[in-house]
């Protein structure tokens, strides 16, 4: 026995990684330049340091990532902030929109969070969307003002 030969086809490359990690992000508004929207893929989440971005006081808004290509999504997650000891701000009322082309944008998730210092990861599926840009649009928040700590992307191109 042998095998002379052997040939896999796959259409899509599975991606493993976060596709956000890095990316660019752009945001409605910052609370300060120590909070950007960068903060959102930098892959930091303990917030012990300054590593994630908040609104304006007391705004709503949205931060946006730049995928710089289009992907078949299959997850995204996010990870609330509570402002490291201060406790005073986090995202309560949120929706996901994703785009493939940045003009027109679809609803892919959205939900209620209740405040806590120690947040979980919320994991939104988002199979069947095709999308370079995924926006996280904050419509209510905790106490001070709204943020997120980590936004996480999956899919495949």
């Amino acid at each position: 026995g042998g095998v002379n030969e052997i040939e896999v086809y796959a259409d899509k490359r599975v991606v493993e990684e976060n596709l956000a990690a890095g990316k660019p992000a752009t945001a409605s508004g910052s609370y300060n330049s120590a909070h950007g929207p960068e903060k959102v893929v930098d892959g930091s989440v303990t917030e012990q340091n300054i590593d994630f971005w908040l609104l304006p006081e007391a705004s709503t808004g949205w931060v946006e990532i730049d995928l710089e290509e289009v992907y078949d999504l299959s997850q995204i997650r996010w990870l609330n902030t509570h402002n490291r000891q201060f406790n005073d701000r986090a995202t309560t009322d949120w929706s996901i929109e994703v785009s493939a082309d940045g003009l027109d944008y679809f609803e892919v998730g959205w939900g209620r969070e209740e405040f806590s210092p120690n947040p979980l990861w919320v994991s939104v599926p988002a199979e069947g969307f095709s999308a370079r840009y995924i926006r996280f649009n904050v419509e209510g928040f905790y106490n001070r003002g709204g943020g997120v700590n980590e936004i996480e992307v999956f899919g495949a191109n």
